[in-house]
């Protein structure tokens, strides 16, 4: 999921040319989200399955929280490059 957010985030076109790769805070918060519940997630998977207790699996809900609140923070950061281009720069293109 990282390679795939990492090319997404490289390979769509910029829509400002004064930020041009969007709002760092943003990406990074991101990054940070996803990472921390993947990390939890890791962590807490195996020792819930030995010892099956209710703080381990509030720790497992936190760590699905934090995956959702990655990937929703990087639609954020994505959303905007996803516009469709003015119909005189397609035709332009085509030309």
């Amino acid at each position: 999921m990282q390679i795939i957010f990492s090319v997404a985030y490289w390979m769509f076109p910029t829509p400002r040319k004064d930020l041009p790769r969007g709002s760092l805070g943003l990406a990074y918060a991101s990054l940070v989200a996803l990472n921390l519940g993947l990390l939890l997630r890791a962590v807490v998977e195996p020792i819930l399955f030995s010892y099956p207790m209710l703080s381990l699996r509030i720790l497992l809900v936190c760590a699905a929280w934090l995956q959702w609140l990655g990937i929703l923070l990087f639609l954020l950061l994505i959303l905007p490059r996803l516009q469709p281009r003015p119909k005189k720069q397609v035709e332009d293109a085509r030309s």
